[in-house]
């Protein structure tokens, strides 16, 4: 799973070369192209201020982007044009759909798992159906994880922020492991969130106090960005998941609900 998780932060890498941010990637249309500064920016966005958007809405998340359909728009109804033709033949039903996979690593439910979530009641009241008006941004721990590592690669336009990451799934998937099988002994929620604590600092430390061993001096001052309110969260889902009306096991749950775990 670590790997997994390594290997799409380093898929994301290029984050801290911000000249090369500015290659458009899509032509939405003329005067208006789509960068993956765009897509970047949307993710620290729609991460700092947990807003629920849509896949288009998200697109509009890059200030850089916005500004440049604002002025498009004011350009197509000098002349008489419509700027929503754009918008719904080609950012709607062609662009947002795509960014939907993209989204679905940092959400907690997929677009294209909404109606197999509808048959669990308990996971039906985490979704939002209704089309692209209506989708959340729901980030589990991991996820929020991914998003403060993103967070400081920008910042700090540093590459130190994978191995920052790399520690904070370990750290994160073991406690997943553990709350996985500890939920099963007991039904009640703050048992739940209070194990969860107590394992969470405990393994943080097996691996700080790792860290400070390193063989490199700068490794030494890696830090981890999974804290213990995303162990409470990804906590309480794994409750949340083994209580459902509907028992599942973990290969169909990984397969219904597009996790980055």
């Amino acid at each position: 799973m670590i790997s997994r998780q390594v290997v799409f932060a380093l898929a994301l890498s290029p984050v801290v070369y911000w000249d090369r941010l500015r290659a458009k990637i899509y032509d939405v249309a003329e005067g208006l192209p789509l960068t993956f500064y765009d897509l970047a920016e949307a993710v620290m966005t729609q991460f700092v201020f947990l807003r629920s958007a849509a896949a288009h809405v998200y697109l509009y998340g890059s200030s850089q982007f916005r500004l440049k359909a604002i002025s498009l728009r004011e350009k197509m109804l000098e002349k008489g044009e419509d700027f929503e033709e754009i918008h719904e033949k080609r950012i709607t039903k062609h662009i947002a759909p795509a960014l939907y996979a993209f989204l679905s690593a940092l959400n907690l439910v997929s677009h294209a798992a909404d109606e197999a979530l509808a048959q669990y009641p308990t996971l039906k009241k985490l979704s939002i159906s209704g089309g692209f008006t209506s989708k959340p941004i729901v980030l589990t721990g991991m996820g929020a994880t991914l998003a403060k590592a993103l967070l400081h690669g920008v910042a700090t336009r540093s590459s130190m922020y994978v191995v920052n990451f790399y520690l904070s799934s370990l750290l994160g998937n073991a406690l997943l492991v553990e709350m996985w099988s500890y939920v099963k002994t007991t039904s009640e929620v703050r048992s739940v969130v209070m194990e969860a604590l107590a394992r969470y600092k405990r393994i943080r430390a097996q691996i700080m106090e790792s860290v400070k061993t390193a063989p490199k001096l700068y490794l030494r001052d890696a830090e981890t960005y999974y804290d213990s309110a995303d162990a409470i969260r990804d906590a309480i889902l794994v409750y949340l998941i083994q209580n459902t009306e509907k028992k599942i096991d973990e290969i169909e749950l990984n397969n219904l609900l597009r996790i980055l775990i």
